[in-house]
């Protein structure tokens, strides 16, 4: 076993650590950690290495997209932030009910919540995969009782850390905003500094600040009293409090005077400075809310260093600059936060603000050309400038993410085949397997490469076994990848693709097929957990145990546990998912 598969497999077996004190019940620590990347104090190493909520594809009920599915539902409302919610008891906390797209009240059943928390305490994020992501954090949204063995707010705070930690801020507001106050436990109060710090929601952190110190003496708190006193106008105490954490130097000055610059644009007074982004070193989450909450954006080679989920939280920051914003789309796309159909209102909305001149040249202009060129070839134009566009291969990936449904909408012909697998790729990002179904009789007759690689997508997606699925389709479409590639790129994408037609329990010796390419079948603790898990139709705990999995980028994601992840989310009616994360592999593997 490998030294990452070994940490991934111990994670799935501990029961009972405390992966972070500084949220635990026996160690509060400071709410200001020394990173984003890291837990809000010190924790176990987490194994080596998929939205805020977001406005449906089809409305509120999480219905797929064209019956086919874009698993993205909302938890937030027209303004973009999260509905209101009812205070409730913690027995029963959760946005999503199985009307919209939740996985029901015996998503978590049967399984321990220590182990639960810890593993999602450890879990190292973004995950590879889009629909690996999608799939979690419909589990942590849903509606579901406390598990056995954990307090009631304990659990809120681990799923809200996770997601969080996902780019999933809205979600983990809308949770934690359930839970009364009087029911807060020493954990919770960490995770919900940081989770609104995400937010750049700093008045949601006054209520909390009484009781919280309580619990600690941290220097986090008190400022957090600081710019409270300060935004109800209460400058002397604002400022003696600021004075005593300066003189004792039990925070940064760097802190310190990032919030009396909050303090200062909430009352137009105080005695902010200049904010000098290089003392900052890196970006954490109390940085990134204070600094939003200013008003004053980090410079962009500090959110280039900051993790992608920073990158989403921008997204739904509301005090951002719109280029900003809208520069933070196609990563929390990737992601998995941010939908299709949310990308396209937001860069329609942009475009509201262009003048005619600017406004062809521009991306919202190419994508209204995506959709509404006078010519099919105008429009394809339009979407092949857009998958261009990125600096990186996720970034690209964003973009065929927005591009989804002007895919649909356009013309399947034997004349465009060549254009198939990008269109396809496309459609499949955001769920529309039915749209995409339709270029398969055009790609089986067609005598192009291009045709092979729009078969082994529709192959990976199709539940009704109209596209054939055999070893000669599958040399030919290795053998063009070969060419397209290279002789490694094809190798491990065929390997993906074997192991992920394992999973899905398609005809054929597919395990062996992997095992011929170099991926031999894998059986340790990670896998059997999974395994178990899935037999035991533990819905909640599969999609834990397959996040686990997935933690790295998609070069170093090991195909047979791709495989094991397909199996478990095919037997607990993922079904869907399962198909769509083969598709993903392909494209991303």
């Amino acid at each position: 076993m490998t030294r990452w598969a070994a940490r991934v497999a111990l994670a799935a077996v501990a029961l009972t650590a405390t992966v972070w004190p500084a949220i635990g019940q026996d160690a509060p620590k400071s709410i200001l950690p020394p990173g984003f990347d890291e837990p809000p104090a010190a924790a176990p190493p987490p194994p080596s290495k998929a939205a805020a909520p977001t406005p449906p594809d089809t409305g509120a009920a999480a219905v797929p997209e064209a019956a086919a599915g874009s698993a993205v539902v909302t938890t937030t409302g027209p303004t973009g932030l999260p509905p209101a919610v009812p205070v409730r008891s913690t027995g029963q906390v959760g946005w999503l009910s199985m009307a919209a797209g939740g996985y029901g009240q015996g998503t978590f059943a049967g399984t321990t919540g220590p182990m639960l928390i810890s593993l999602l305490n450890r879990l190292d994020t973004p995950l590879a995969a889009r629909w690996g992501h999608i799939v979690l954090r419909r589990a942590l949204l849903s509606t579901v009782p406390t598990p056995a063995g954990v307090r009631p707010a304990d659990w809120v705070a681990a799923r809200a850390w996770a997601l969080v930690r996902m780019g999933e801020v809205d979600g983990a507001r809308t949770i934690i905003g359930q839970v009364p106050l009087d029911q807060y436990t020493q954990r919770l109060y960490g995770v919900a500094a940081q989770v609104n710090f995400a937010a750049a929601d700093l008045p949601a952190l006054c209520p909390l600040a009484p009781n919280a110190r309580s619990f600690s003496r941290e220097p986090g708190w008190q400022l957090i009293d600081a710019v409270c006193a300060g935004i109800d106008g209460d400058d002397i105490t604002s400022s003696a409090i600021f004075d005593r954490l300066r003189e004792s130097r039990a925070a940064k000055s760097f802190d310190i005077g990032l919030a009396e610059r909050v303090v200062a644009a909430a009352n137009g007074g105080g005695r902010a400075a200049n904010v000098e982004w290089q003392d900052a070193g890196r970006l954490t989450a109390y940085r990134f809310g204070l600094a939003a909450a200013a008003g004053v954006m980090p410079p962009p080679e500090l959110l280039a260093r900051a993790k992608p989920q920073v990158r989403a939280w921008l997204v739904r920051t509301p005090t951002a600059p719109g280029e900003l914003r809208l520069a933070m789309l196609p990563t929390a796309g990737a992601l998995g936060v941010s939908s299709s159909a949310e990308m396209v209102k937001a860069y329609a909305a942009h475009a509201d603000s262009l003048d005619a001149a600017g406004l062809d040249a521009s991306l919202p202009g190419r994508l209204r050309a995506a959709y509404v060129g006078r010519r099919p070839q105008d429009r394809l134009t339009a979407m092949k400038t857009l998958w261009a566009r990125g600096s990186n291969a996720d970034e690209r990936y964003g973009m065929k993410v927005l591009t989804a449904r002007a895919a649909t909408l356009f013309p399947v012909s034997a004349e465009s085949i060549s254009a198939a697998p990008d269109l396809v790729e496309s459609m499949l990002a955001a769920g529309h397997v039915r749209k995409a179904m339709r270029w398969w009789p055009v790609a089986e007759s067609a005598d192009d490469p291009a045709a092979l690689r729009v078969w082994a997508m529709l192959a990976a997606v199709d539940p009704s076994g109209a596209v054939p699925l055999d070893r000669s389709w599958f040399d030919d479409w290795h053998d063009a990848e070969i060419e397209r590639l290279g002789e490694v790129r094809a190798n491990r994408r065929a390997q993906l693709f074997a192991a992920a037609l394992a999973g899905l329990g398609r005809d054929g010796d597919w395990l062996d097929v992997a095992d011929d390419l170099g991926s031999p079948p894998l059986d340790n603790l990670w896998t059997r957990r999974l395994d178990a898990a899935a037999s035991a139709g533990r819905a909640g705990e599969v999609a834990v145990l397959a996040a686990t999995g997935m933690q790295t980028g998609w070069s170093g994601l090991p195909p047979q546990h791709l495989a094991h992840i397909i199996a478990a989310y095919r037997r607990v009616g993922r079904g869907l998912e399962a198909r769509l994360l083969a598709a993903e592999a392909l494209a991303r593997g």
